[in-house]
């Protein structure tokens, strides 16, 4: 029945570099080395030239030397320049680098009691399905971390004009279920999931952000499974919610067997992720480059929120 939403029941069962050994210093050269910023974030002595290892930083925070996202202690305007503002979740900053390598990024701005704890989660949250952090400027109080440039969300895939096939919806809804899976096995539940949070680049690759306010978890991933169903019901149904029953209305284009709408109605019966992973929906060959062209179609045919300096 075309116009009515059907509401779903539960489904079937189915290189560090060493120092060199320093000679005794005279009495007149014991005196407090000067130490300067690097462009690069790290602090060099100004008198020997040997410059701070992040290994102990990053060991502080908990991951790899490599992952380490360094802080320097300067404005980011000295190596951007803000272009305009583009809503995502919240509005973002869009700059440009002034210098080589030049490239478009954006910028958020932490404020704030928890700014530290954003940062420190960053730090911990480094996946590949995650919007990449490069690096931090902190100045004034506060803090700003600059991410690779993904501007285009769920959000503006769902109100395109393309109606995605189930071949194509299982190819965003996997990459967002391997997300999930890895904050689940690290501990961490997202909990703000939602269309306008997962991000989608030029390749079809699933970029989450919002990751900084990621919480522990207690063993179950509720709250990211629900909102997961909503993005689910959103790509299909053409329109986001956040709230209300999960179900369809287009019966003739989402049919009541399919495996699309039985992975929906899994949705509302299950907390486990690895249990919607086993899902017939997601047993498909998938490709992320699957997805490249809707990307293309939706960035030249969606209206976007954003805010540019006059």
């Amino acid at each position: 029945m075309n116009g009515a939403t059907v509401a779903l029941s539960a489904p079937k069962s189915h290189t560090i570099t060493k120092r060199k050994a320093e000679s005794p210093r005279r009495d007149h050269d014991a005196r407090p080395s000067k130490r300067i910023l690097t462009s690069s974030g790290g602090e060099v002595d100004a008198t020997t030239g040997l410059r701070d290892l992040t290994i102990p930083k990053a060991v502080e925070a908990g991951v790899r030397s490599r992952e380490y996202i360094a802080t320097k202690r300067e404005s980011p305007w000295k190596s951007f320049e803000e272009k305009y503002q583009l809503k995502l979740d919240g509005f973002v900053t869009i700059a440009t680098r002034k210098a080589q390598p030049r490239g478009i990024v954006i910028i958020k701005r932490f404020t704030g009691p928890d700014a530290t704890d954003k940062m420190q989660m960053l730090q911990k949250i480094r996946h590949d399905s995650f919007l990449h952090a490069l690096e931090c400027f902190s100045s004034e109080n506060h803090l700003h971390v600059v991410f690779e440039y993904v501007p285009t969300t769920l959000a503006q895939i769902a109100v395109s004009p393309v109606y995605l096939t189930e071949h194509e919806l299982a190819a965003i809804i996997g990459q967002i279920l391997h997300s999930l899976e890895y904050l689940a096995s690290n501990g961490f539940e997202h909990g703000s999931l939602k269309c306008c949070t997962v991000l989608i680049n030029a390749k079809g690759q699933i970029k989450i952000t919002g990751q900084e306010c990621c919480k522990s978890s207690s063993g179950t991933s509720s709250r990211d499974v629900k909102a997961l169903g909503y993005i689910t019901m959103a790509l299909m149904q053409k329109y986001c919610k956040d709230d209300g029953p999960i179900g369809v209305e287009n019966l003739d284009r989402w049919p009541s067997d399919s495996n699309a709408v039985d992975f929906l109605s899994m949705t509302t019966s299950t907390t486990s992720i690895k249990e919607l992973l086993k899902h017939p929906l997601l047993k498909c060959a998938w490709e992320e480059e699957d997805l490249g062209w809707i990307v293309e179609l939706t960035v030249i045919s969606v209206n976007r929120g954003f805010k540019y300096p006059q």
